[in-house]
This record gives C-alpha cells, structure tokens and sequence, in this order.
C-alpha cells in the first residue's frame, strides 16, 4: 500500500495520495526518546534449567515482604 501511495504521488502528482502518504509516515515513524531512557542489558544465554538454579540461589536470603504467606 505504501509503495502504491508513493508511486501515486511520484507519478500522478496526486496530491491527496501525497497527503496520506505523508500521514502514515508521520503516524508511525519511530519516535525520539527522551534523556530519561534507559537501555536493556540481556543476560547470556542460558537453559531453563540454569536459570532457574541461579534464581533460587539469589532467592534463598531475601526476604519476604511483610503479609505475604509463603
């Protein structure tokens, strides 16, 4: 659709082809981010199984939030 739009407005002149156009580019081009971004660290990968030895091993000395039943 968006190849026929631009072809409609390179070609035709349309400009209400141009106008549409024009809109779904504003609508969904990516967006600036702010300064308060953050990024996303992944960790390596690992198996299920891994994973969940490491998580039990980081749970085994927290503590559980006061009213919460085991």
């Amino acid at each position: 659709m968006l190849l026929r739009l631009r072809n409609m407005v390179l070609e035709d002149k349309n400009d209400r082809a141009f106008e549409e156009l024009h809109r779904l580019i504003k609508a969904y081009q990516p967006q600036a981010t702010n300064d308060d971004a953050g990024c996303l660290v992944v960790p390596a990968e690992m198996t299920q199984e891994e994973w969940v030895a490491e998580q039990m091993e980081k749970n085994k000395h927290r503590k559980r939030p006061s009213g919460c039943k085991p």
